[in-house]
């Protein structure tokens, strides 16, 4: 691996305000690219990231609340599915992003702040600002975890769950059942790399 300062990083977007909350590239075509952005909405790269268009002034943010967008996810195996975790709620696009439809919430008060699946199976992570804690849902509704403080990252395969908050990660190797505390710290985000 070469060191970092041999790479040559340029911004290329988007860009206009806000921090950017979440990306993702299509597991099927690495030249379809989603950032989620705090106040500017969505954003779609057709080009592998040369260019983006932003999606959210006639298609996301009439479905919610405001601007703030906080996950992205493709599916696995669904070619053109791609899902978009929004303040209050949860859409989908069918066709990459040229249309979204808002679909069921799962019980949650708030939009996923974090999206994973193992298989075809979706899992997601949502922030209860009442609560400030983050609970983990499957695609049934079910909770299958809940920890305190805000989640940063997600990860599910099998029995195992995986969830980095804001000062720890916490693991499950039952599926919810027992949670213990793995690593204590500051953390500002979460890597997946393959397996957990």
């Amino acid at each position: 691996m070469k060191p970092l300062n041999k790479y040559n990083w340029k911004p290329i977007g988007p860009s206009g305000g806000g921090q950017t909350l979440a990306a993702a590239i299509s597991p099927h075509d690495p030249e379809i690219v989603f950032c989620a952005s705090d106040m500017g909405g969505i954003y779609r790269s057709i080009n592998g990231g040369k260019n983006f268009t932003l999606l959210n002034g006639h298609i996301v943010s009439r479905m919610c609340s405001d601007y703030n967008i906080t996950s992205v996810a493709f599916h696995p195996t669904e070619k053109k599915r791609v899902y978009i975790g929004v303040w209050n709620g949860l859409v989908m696009s069918e066709d990459n992003g040229e249309t979204f439809e808002h679909i069921d919430n799962y019980g949650m008060t708030f939009g996923p702040s974090r999206i994973d699946f193992d298989g075809d199976a979706i899992y997601f992570a949502y922030n209860d600002q009442g609560k400030d804690c983050t609970i983990v849902k499957n695609a049934d509704g079910k909770t299958l975890l809940e920890v305190p403080k805000c989640s940063l990252g997600l990860a599910v395969k099998g029995e195992n769950i995986v969830l980095c908050v804001e000062d720890n990660v916490f693991v499950s190797r039952d599926f919810g059942k027992t949670v213990e505390s793995l690593l204590e710290g500051n953390f500002k985000g979460f890597f997946r790399n393959g397996d957990i």
